[in-house]
């Protein structure tokens, strides 16, 4: 799932502002999780990025940062993220990193996993709805724009 996730950056990564053709866009990572839980999202994260043509350090930079199930810390890390002036945030590891992420911009993209309903927990105007077939279950994914 989280391969789709990075697939769907590549559509919000073309249409970053022209001030960032002369530098690598960058994408603020955001986990609730510790790097050590999320080792196979992390890879899959980055095989989805692969798969839209992004490598980390050729043509696309990644800030990570983890709350390592310190969910209060979470506001302070998407601050962190918007102080390094990211163009699109993932936020995995829980829905507490959506929500941080949504409460801090209204003007950056959020992309998100969750097993819950997004539009419930996140109060998406708009919500592009696509479902994925994992071997475990049927997942959904919201991508949302305008949250």
């Amino acid at each position: 799932m989280l391969a789709s996730v990075a697939l769907s950056f590549q559509h919000r990564l073309h249409r970053l502002p022209r001030e960032h053709t002369l530098t690598l866009p960058l994408v603020g990572f955001l986990s609730g999780r510790s790097p050590s839980q999320s080792a196979y999202a992390l890879a899959a994260f980055h095989e989805g990025l692969k798969q839209g043509g992004y490598v980390e350090g050729q043509n696309v930079a990644i800030e990570y940062r983890w709350a390592e199930g310190q969910y209060d810390r979470l506001p302070a890390l998407v601050g962190d993220l918007l102080r390094h002036q990211v163009s699109v945030i993932a936020a995995t590891g829980g829905i507490g990193s959506a929500l941080a992420a949504k409460a801090a911009t209204a003007t950056i993209p959020i992309v998100f996993t969750s097993s819950d309903d997004p539009v419930k927990f996140t109060s998406c105007r708009r919500a592009k709805r696509k479902t994925f077939m994992s071997p475990s279950k049927l997942l959904s994914k919201c991508g949302c724009s305008g949250c």
